[in-house]
């Protein structure tokens, strides 16, 4: 069954979402929890992880963000703040919001944790690229993760 939620619902709809996720995975497993988000959840997620601590959540993937319109926050800029490794990927064609200002922000808040992935001849939903997608979130996961384990 479909749940439909008002945009003002949103916010809080996600948080709800990743707090569930992360106590149910945090019962099963020790290992990290990362959360990976796409379109204007990827710029919830950034947002809320802001009032996360770090045992909460051990990275962000952020896949085509978009700009909530909560004022407080600015995902191209904010999201920089987080001090948890940051996959941003990116399509090559029409993001939604410009990969060159979050790649820019990091750099400014130097956020030494912040990875970016552009996907050649991709568009925002990546049509026959989702394999490139995939091998990205993995690789990135494999190099901060894999070391943590000893």
């Amino acid at each position: 069954k479909s749940v439909e939620y008002l945009p003002e619902q949103v916010p809080d709809e996600v948080d709800r979402r990743a707090r569930a996720g992360n106590a149910l995975l945090r019962q099963k497993s020790p290992k990290p929890v990362v959360v990976i988000a796409i379109g204007l959840s990827a710029g919830f997620a950034a947002k809320k992880a802001q009032t996360m601590v770090i045992k909460d959540i051990a990275g962000l993937v952020i896949i085509v963000p978009m700009q909530p319109r909560a004022a407080d926050f600015n995902t191209d800029l904010d999201a920089m703040d987080l001090r948890i490794p940051i996959l941003d990927i990116a399509p090559e064609f029409f993001p939604r919001t410009d990969p060159v200002v979050r790649l820019h922000s990091a750099g400014r808040a130097r956020q030494n944790q912040f990875e970016q992935r552009i996907v050649r001849g991709a568009r925002p939903d990546f049509p026959t690229q989702e394999n490139a997608v995939i091998k990205a979130v993995r690789g990135w996961g494999e190099r901060w993760f894999r070391k943590k384990r000893g």
